[in-house]
């Protein structure tokens, strides 16, 4: 009797080795599942650079399978029908099945297989962009609040990957990989929703020095004291960006006796040539400058950056007037402002 105990035990514990040994080899992975509410007849899979790398159609039930092989290691994926979106990490060997229900993405996609630890992971957090369990009331605290919030949730997220039974040690690293981004995220989008709070009028400016100027030497914001300040962030790469200077040339003509027009590139550090050769035949007759490290620049973390054309207006004390102040294109808007400041 022990004898065929024992056997039984030996033919289970092979089946077992036998089920993980194949998963491991796969080269492949089997991704079905089914999607209530679609919006299309298709999905499609994008890696994080947003190249497409397989369309997999979906049943009339729902219900969709099919395989892929990645070429790239083992990642982050968006998966897209229509016009929703959600995310969920891949690798070759992983068999997985997903549910969901478009109509309410958060609450009813689910994962099961395997690689459903790695997955049902980042549901906690809300996805592979939004490790950090931040909602939108949080934007709401008090500058030193919001900073201890953040820190608590960085460690309670490292805590859970350190010790959540199961997680690939590649998507571990991934994830840790990606906590500064998504910290640097909010603490932006913080900033544009408090900038009365972080940036208020009247207190000093936030200070670059010695930028690289466009026609020689370098350029500090200490320079400007004595006169009104009109800040362009901007970048050659930035369609909006340019589409703004017709008008800045009219508010140039307007104002320059009162106001120093200064633009700053934040064009990366390896475009600078690009810059030049741009400013040469845009011929703006302003100052322009060349931050240090583009979007890294520690000025675009001062004055809360997410995205350009940002403008600034700063009054001859080098305090802010208005750190978010209109386009130029916005020239109702630009007009009142400079007219109610200006002497």
């Amino acid at each position: 009797m022990k004898k065929i105990i024992f056997a039984i035990l030996i033919v289970i514990a092979l089946a077992t080795f036998g089920c993980e040994h194949e998963a491991k080899l796969k080269n492949y992975v089997t991704l079905s599942g089914k999607i209530l509410n679609r919006e299309s007849d298709s999905i499609q899979i994008l890696n994080l650079a947003g190249k497409l790398v397989k369309t997999i159609p979906i049943a009339e039930d729902g219900s969709f399978v099919d395989t892929l092989k990645l070429k790239e290691k083992a990642s982050v994926h968006k998966i897209l029908n229509g016009t929703k979106t959600f995310f969920n990490f891949l690798d070759n060997g992983y068999d997985l099945n997903l549910t969901v229900d478009l109509d309410d993405v958060k609450e009813s996609l689910r994962f099961e297989g395997i690689g459903e630890e790695e997955n049902n992971f980042l549901l906690q957090g809300g996805g592979f962009f939004h490790v950090l369990p931040i909602e939108e009331k949080d934007y709401e605290l008090e500058p030193d609040e919001f900073s201890s919030l953040m820190e608590n949730a960085i460690e309670t997220l490292t805590d859970n990957l350190e010790n959540t039974p199961g997680l690939d040690s590649t998507f571990i690293a991934l994830q840790k990989q990606y906590i500064p981004v998504n910290e640097h995220h909010h603490f932006l989008y913080y900033g544009i929703k408090n900038l009365d709070k972080i940036l208020p009028k009247g207190e000093p400016a936030p200070k670059f020095k010695d930028y690289e100027n466009y026609l020689g030497g370098t350029t500090s914001m200490e320079d400007f004291l004595g006169k009104h300040v009109y800040i362009d962030f901007w970048a050659t790469w930035c369609v909006p960006c340019i589409a703004e200077f017709p008008y800045l040339k009219k508010l140039k003509d307007k104002y320059g006796g009162k106001v120093d027009f200064v633009g700053i590139s934040l064009d990366y550090p390896s475009d600078k040539e690009r810059w030049r050769e741009f400013l040469e035949k845009e011929a703006l007759e302003t100052v322009q400058v060349f931050s240090d490290e583009g979007f890294g620049s520690q000025i675009v973390k001062d004055y809360r950056i997410p995205s350009i054309p940002r403008f600034v207006f700063i009054d001859p004390e080098g305090n802010i007037v208005d750190p978010n102040a209109p386009r130029p294109s916005e020239e109702a808007l630009i007009t009142k402002l400079f007219d109610e400041n200006l002497d």
